[in-house]
């Protein structure tokens, strides 16, 4: 049996843009991708684009990050919702074969790299301009003349 990946992602994202996930279900699954990355060699090649992607989605969920696709979003989620339990998001004639875990993860990595690539610079100059807490903003500073 051969399977088209971009038409199995195009229909997961068709199928998936019609169902509400509320941050209640995307925390539950961010917790589920964290615990199974770290406990499964299986994704030692993926673990910072793996984390970047739940960085990712948190940001976008708070309203930190917009410059993004709906289409990355749903991809985005669609791969953490395979990561944490495939079952769940394969179609019915997919769930009598083996995939690969890590060609199904590779291949949505690769897919959405430009966006990780975007965000990761986003990050990186979004990081020094990040507010002070009262704590860090309180401490003395002094200045020799």
């Amino acid at each position: 049996m051969r399977i088209d990946i971009d038409a199995l992602l195009e229909g997961l994202n068709q199928k998936f843009s019609s169902i509400n996930i509320d941050s209640k279900r995307i925390n539950q699954v961010l917790e589920d991708v964290k615990t199974k990355v770290e406990s499964n060699e299986t994704f030692s090649d993926f673990v910072e684009d793996i984390k970047t992607c739940m960085d990712m989605l948190v940001d976008w969920k708070n309203g930190k990050y917009t410059n993004i696709s709906k289409n990355t979003i749903n991809t985005v989620i669609i791969g953490l919702l395979y990561i944490a339990n495939p079952l769940d998001i394969l179609p019915k004639f997919l769930k009598k074969t083996i995939l690969d875990d890590i060609f199904v993860i590779g291949y949505i990595l690769k897919k959405i790299k430009a966006e990780l690539e975007i965000y990761r610079q986003w990050k990186e100059y979004e990081e020094p301009f990040k507010e002070e807490t009262p704590e860090e903003s309180s401490q003395t500073i002094y200045i020799e003349l």
